[in-house]
């Protein structure tokens, strides 16, 4: 049986605001989503989406914070 890799991620907005998520996909395939959702207007007003698309996709910065298998402990992350 393979195992799933999860990413804890974050995405920080050039004043410290930031949106921490976690995914099987690559990072650049999430951002990609996330870029898209906002593109789109997809995001039943959630607040990430509207400073993606006020300030601009370009000023944000995404990083990897860990890396687990582990199914649990992907929601106790060092953040």
């Amino acid at each position: 049986m393979e195992r799933i890799l999860y990413q804890i991620y974050r995405i920080t907005a050039p004043d410290g605001r930031c949106y921490v998520g976690c995914t099987s996909q690559t990072l650049n395939e999430r951002w990609r989503q996330h870029r898209l959702r906002a593109r789109d207007g997809k995001h039943d007003g959630h607040p990430f989406y509207h400073l993606i698309n006020e300030i601009g996709e370009d000023k944000f910065t995404v990083e990897l914070i860990e890396m687990t298998s582990d199914k649990k402990e992907k929601y106790h992350a060092n953040v």
